[in-house]
């Protein structure tokens, strides 16, 4: 109706040939005609546009997230969402399906009398609970990152400044332990078997792609890798998964001694196993 021939209706006679032609349908106007020239000029038909779904993040980027939350369980959802490229809503509902709760910064501060902004009283009211002593001296503050930049700060307020000098006692014990910097071969394969171990998929089970994340950084080490799975009695698919009665300490040590294939790291492990 729009055109016919070498003449172009205009949008007023389009509107009263539409009204004459179909009287039994809803009438047009102007605007409606405006986007179906516009639709038509642009994509070349009329036809209805479905609307545009919301992407579907695939399991890679939601295992990147997990482990990301896992080495570091302080990183708040917005740092998760930027990291992953993925909306901030999106990530909070990654973690409320996987039973994951973010971190939330809370910054704790001390309200003076003096203090012109006092518009949370309930948070002084928290903070000066229990003895007089002083907010510095019930406060242990906990400094964590990965690196020298992105530097965590998580405050802890005591009812009383005994409690918080065995806090801090305690943290600076674990945190000088000589026997946890320096610990043995065994411990970090353990460590490595416990991340594998704790980060499973809906039926329970460890899924064969952390495994290859783990210890594959290309794709020689990734054929390796599903070879030496393959050979424990494994599937190595990009869906398959392991079972965790199957894949205990031992499995995980023995895989790990045919993945290194040397003589002398094969001696140390002996030794750690005597």
């Amino acid at each position: 109706m729009i055109g016919y021939g070498d003449r172009a209706r205009t949008q007023c006679e389009v509107v009263r040939l539409f009204r004459e032609t179909h009287p039994d349908l809803p009438p047009l106007n102007q605007g409606t005609i405006s986007k179906i020239e516009a639709q038509y000029r642009e994509m070349g038909h009329v036809r209805k546009v479905p609307s545009k779904r919301q992407a579907v993040v695939d399991d890679d980027t939601k295992l990147n997230l997990l482990l990301a939350l896992e080495e570091n369980p302080i990183t708040p959802a917005r740092q998760l969402a930027r990291d992953s490229n993925l909306n901030h809503k999106t990530v909070l509902k990654i973690l409320k399906y996987e039973k994951k709760r973010p971190y939330k910064m809370q910054a704790v501060q001390q309200l003076l009398e003096d203090d012109p902004d006092r518009r949370d009283p309930k948070l002084r009211q928290i903070v000066t609970m229990g003895s007089q002593d002083t907010l510095e001296e019930k406060t242990v503050t906990v400094c964590c990152a990965n690196d020298f930049v992105n530097i965590a700060f998580i405050n802890f307020c005591c009812t009383r400044k005994e409690i918080a000098r065995l806090w801090t006692d305690s943290l600076l014990s674990l945190a000088y332990n000589l026997n946890q910097i320096n610990g043995t071969t065994k411990m970090y394969l353990f460590k490595a078997y416990t991340k594998l171990s704790l980060i499973r998929d809906k039926s329970g089970n460890i899924p064969v792609k952390n495994v290859l994340k783990m210890f594959a950084q290309g794709k020689d080490d990734k054929k390796k890798v599903e070879s030496i799975l393959h050979s424990l009695g494994f599937s190595t698919g990009k869906t398959d998964t392991i079972n965790p009665q199957n894949f205990d300490f031992e499995t995980f040590f023995n895989f790990y001694i045919q993945l290194t294939k040397r003589t002398e790291v094969e001696k140390v492990f002996n030794e750690i196993l005597l």
